[in-house]
């Protein structure tokens, strides 16, 4: 008989890769992972992730792996990215692979210099097979897309941009974000940015310390009349390390509610219903119903992740592995080693493959399982039926033939739902004014 779940804690975040890599590298492993040639047909449905560690000034909120760096430093990363980029290359494994999507991230990737991008662009098609029809996305603040950036992002076939706006209020961007410039100026650079990228991306967030659901409103309509054909929300989490954090901790800021942030989140489903806008195909994205990110898609299938950078986390034929975070250590390990800068990895058994289909998967609101058995040699009724048909009862899901449809009741506890297959691995988990550990994914069975 299925049984109830329901959860009182909404996991805001969710979990980017999966198995987390926790094993010391020495490279050796990784090695004998790349002397073969992907044979099967998911060598052409790979992506590109590269992280651009660099930012010309770091946000309140932020707590991922940036830093402010002068330009020689930038210059040594650079050297060693390209480092790893051809050592990665001119193996089997690398050669065999053919990628449909890139994304480069950070930090900042346009805080380089016009030339340093030129080349960390550049260098992608001079090792790797690059597909003609390739998505190519790259990150950066809404004013570094000059006319001069612009030529090379084009002149090296990036076809989609990302912009973390946040906020559009001047008010909150400019005291409590450290963002520069208010609705008006931010506008007048997205106009900019449509013009030469009609398919680009903002990054909001909602419930953060004095937004309010009625600033967070407005940041929809604004949002909404900047012509925008992709929307990604996410709520404001407290994080450790970030500016916003030690000001919640000495008492300036209350840490955020989960009821405001339920009822901003289920303002923006009711906001964005009819408009452009309104297909939300992720846990945390919005689209034209042909404008979705094929690199979030393509992730999400648990296809591999060929990812480069300081920090940056991959997935390779059943291999996560992180690379050294502190842009020092990384540059170092591809030095030292000629190759990866990998810090850790972790092998996965092949029931946590399953498991990586499932928790990685069902970030989509639907999620197709045909590709299941052909992968792993199992039907996905017999190996997760047990714990689908507590969801479905549940009535956070739907399951059609072969495919998992969230349902409305699901949809505002997506990464709950996901990370009920985990089992036993542990995440850090980040809550409403705590910190802890705790299996991922425990419902509450009622």
């Amino acid at each position: 008989m299925p049984q109830k779940i329901r959860y009182t804690l909404r996991d805001p975040i969710g979990t980017g890769t999966f198995p987390l890599a926790n094993t010391p590298a020495d490279g050796g492993e990784i090695v004998r992972r790349l002397s073969t040639s992907r044979t099967d047909e998911f060598k052409d449905t790979s992506v590109l992730y590269v992280h651009i560690p660099f930012c010309d000034y770091i946000c309140s909120f932020c707590a991922l792996n940036r830093i402010i760096a002068p330009q020689d430093v930038k210059e040594r990363y650079i050297d060693a990215l390209e480092r790893e980029i051809q050592f990665f290359a001119e193996t089997p494994y690398g050669r065999s692979l053919s990628f449909r999507a890139i994304y480069i991230g950070g930090g900042t990737p346009t805080s380089l210099s016009p030339q340093q991008l030129d080349r960390v662009l550049s260098m992608l098609r001079k090792y790797l097979n690059v597909r003609s029809d390739v998505e190519f996305t790259c990150e950066g603040t809404t004013q570094s897309f000059t006319s001069e950036m612009v030529g090379v992002l084009k002149a090296n076939g990036v076809n989609r941009v990302s912009t973390g706006i946040q906020s559009f209020n001047g008010g909150l961007r400019q005291q409590h974000l450290n963002m520069k410039f208010d609705a008006a100026e931010v506008l007048s650079y997205l106009a900019g940015i449509r013009d030469q990228f009609p398919n680009f991306n903002i990054d909001l967030i909602y419930n953060m310390p004095q937004q309010g659901c009625d600033v967070w409103a407005e940041d929809l309509d604004i949002a909404l009349s900047a012509g925008s054909r992709h929307l990604t929300m996410n709520p404001y989490v407290h994080l450790r390390n970030t500016k916003l954090h030690t000001k919640e901790k000495k008492g300036l800021y209350p840490y955020p509610e989960q009821d405001e942030e339920i009822r901003c989140f289920e303002l923006a489903l009711a906001k964005l219903k009819g408009t452009p806008l309104e297909h939300q195909y992720s846990v945390r994205d919005w689209s034209g119903v042909d404008d979705y990110c094929r690199y979030i898609v393509l992730n999400s299938y648990s296809n591999d992740v060929i990812a480069f950078g300081a920090g940056a986390y991959g997935y390779i034929d059943g291999c996560s592995y992180k690379c050294f975070s502190k842009v020092d250590d990384y540059i170092e390990a591809v030095t030292a080693r000629d190759g990866f800068g990998m810090e850790k990895y972790y092998l996965c058994t092949h029931f946590e493959k399953m498991q990586r289909y499932m928790v990685m998967g069902l970030r989509l609101q639907h999620l197709d399982m045909t590709p299941f058995q052909k992968r792993f040699g199992l039907d996905w009724r017999v190996v997760f039926g047990e714990k689908l048909a507590d969801l479905e009862y549940s009535g956070f899901i739907a399951i059609d033939d072969d495919s998992i449809h969230t349902l409305p009741e699901g949809v505002v506890w997506g990464n709950n739902l996901r990370a009920e297959f985990a089992e036993e691995w542990k995440f850090s988990f980040v809550g409403y004014g705590l910190i802890g550990d705790g299996p991922a994914g425990r419902g509450n069975y009622v």
